[in-house]
């Protein structure tokens, strides 16, 4: 389960939930974007709780706010990151 994964990572960097928003928003002000953490709070918790399922965009932005990347590998052809 992604949550699972998620808290997994977490935990092994011994960082808070709040420090995986503070991350996330960091990552989206980088590109331009209007994120204050107060307003992703709610949507970063139900993620991590498995309350709900992040779209692929979301989810590849918290996995690189946590040092990570997602990729994808085809039975029949090479690894695609998705960077």
């Amino acid at each position: 389960m992604i949550s699972d994964m998620l808290k997994a990572r977490i935990e092994a960097l011994g960082i808070q939930p709040n420090d995986v928003v503070l991350r996330y928003c960091e990552l989206l002000k980088a590109r331009g974007e209007d994120a204050k953490p107060v307003n992703k709070r709610n949507m970063i918790y139900r993620v991590l709780s498995g309350e709900t399922m992040p779209k692929l965009d979301t989810f590849q932005d918290i996995v690189c706010a946590l040092g990570g990347t997602v990729k994808i590998s085809w039975v029949d052809t090479q690894e695609v990151s998705l960077d």
